[in-house]
C-alpha cells in the first residue's frame, strides 16, 4: 500500500472517532450542565460554569441615537459610550453566552 493512503486512511479513521468522541462530550456536558447548571462538585471532580457577556451594540446604537448623544458618536465610540453611560444602564444592553465548563 502506498505510504500516504495509509496516512489518509488512519487520519480518516481518527477523524471519525473524534466526531464520535466530540459528540458523546456534547451530550455528556449537556447532562452535567443539566443537573450543575451552576457548577459544583462530582466526585472527585469540580466543575466550573461560567457564563460571559458580550456588549450587544445594536442595541446600544438603537438607545442612544447620535442626534440624542452626539458626544459619544462618530460611528459609535465605544470607549465613550462606557464613559458616558453608567455601568447599571449598560449592563441591560448585555446578552450571555453559551455556558463555558471545566472539570478539573
Amino acid at each position: 500500500m502506498n505510504p500516504i493512503n495509509e496516512i489518509v486512511a488512519e487520519y480518516a479513521a481518527l477523524k471519525a472517532q473524534a466526531d464520535r468522541d466530540q459528540k458523546r462530550l456534547k451530550e455528556l456536558r449537556a447532562q452535567i450542565l443539566n443537573v450543575l447548571p451552576d457548577g459544583g462538585s462530582a466526585g472527585e471532580y469540580q466543575v466550573n460554569v461560567s457564563r460571559p457577556k458580550t456588549m450587544d451594540w445594536a442595541k446600544v446604537e438603537a438607545a442612544f441615537p447620535a442626534s440624542a448623544y452626539p458626544q459619544i458618536w462618530t460611528a459609535l465610540d465605544r470607549d465613550a459610550v462606557k464613559d458616558h453611560v453608567a455601568p447599571a444602564i449598560l449592563d441591560t444592553f448585555t446578552t450571555e453566552g453559551s455556558p463555558r465548563m471545566t472539570v478539573k
